[in-house]
């Protein structure tokens, strides 16, 4: 903490906080509270700007992910403004919120900057949508599609990932080398960094022509499919896959 207060001027306009969203800080490191930083700032009468990257509205840990800063708890550490993303964990449209202190958004909000980011209709009706699936802030509907997705457990992938197989030709899963194996994902999109969550994926080895080869067919099949290679093989991840869209996918390996 008093490394922060050593470095506060007069011409210092405010403390900003910001989530390590892409990686980690690891070793002996330590980092100071956030309530203790919002102590400092009223102490020097300036704002406490932090920046949370995701916005985590429920607690992480009870959805069995990673843990992630709360936007509850972030409010209650006496922040002034705080930043975080609309989409992401989320679950909602392309966007961001900015909430805290009405002093200090009052100030945002006369800034001539803020007319040229402010929302449409769609993103504000899309948000509204999203924002009713969360029941409180321990669960959430199974309409909020970023959440089902990264809550789906690995068992269930893995009985989905068998019944996609049994629905295949045996002749295009040894031409193409195709198994189902334990896989470990990220969230992505700087949520949850360097967390691996476990899923399932189809794993594919083709004998007959090249993992670039496979991986562009899918891309530019009936049905786009999206996946990922690694060496030699390419994986399509079920923890990207809704239930509804195994048909498709099943359609689309055919194809291929």
């Amino acid at each position: 903490l008093k490394d922060y207060e050593k470095a506060i001027t007069k011409k210092t306009g405010a403390i900003l906080w910001a989530h390590t969203s892409n990686y980690v800080v690891q070793g002996f490191t330590k980092e100071v509270p956030l309530s203790d930083l919002a102590l400092l700032a009223k102490k020097k009468r300036i704002p406490l700007v932090v920046d949370l990257g995701s916005g985590a509205l429920l607690n992480m840990n009870k959805q069995n992910l990673p843990a992630e800063k709360q936007v509850s708890d972030v409010v209650k550490t006496g922040a002034d403004v705080i930043t975080f993303s609309g989409d992401k964990l989320l679950g909602g449209p392309q966007s961001g919120f900015i909430i805290g202190s009405q002093r200090y958004l009052k100030v945002i909000q006369k800034n001539p900057l803020y007319r040229t980011y402010r929302c449409d209709k769609w993103t504000i009706a899309l948000m509204e949508e999203t924002l009713r699936t969360y029941r409180s802030n321990e669960s959430f509907s199974a309409d909020n599609l970023s959440l089902k997705l990264l809550t789906t457990s690995q068992k269930i992938l893995l009985n989905r990932g068998k019944k996609i197989l049994s629905n295949l030709p045996q002749i295009k899963v040894k031409q193409l080398g195709i198994a189902l194996v334990a896989s470990l994902v990220e969230a992505g999109s700087g949520s949850l960094p360097v967390k691996s969550i476990p899923s399932a994926a189809l794993q594919f080895t083709p004998r007959q022509i090249t993992v670039a080869a496979l991986a562009k067919a899918f891309r530019e099949g009936t049905i786009p499919v999206v996946g990922y290679t690694k060496g030699s093989t390419f994986y399509i991840d079920l923890k990207a896959v809704l239930l509804n869209q195994s048909p498709q996918l099943i359609e689309a390996i055919k194809e291929v």
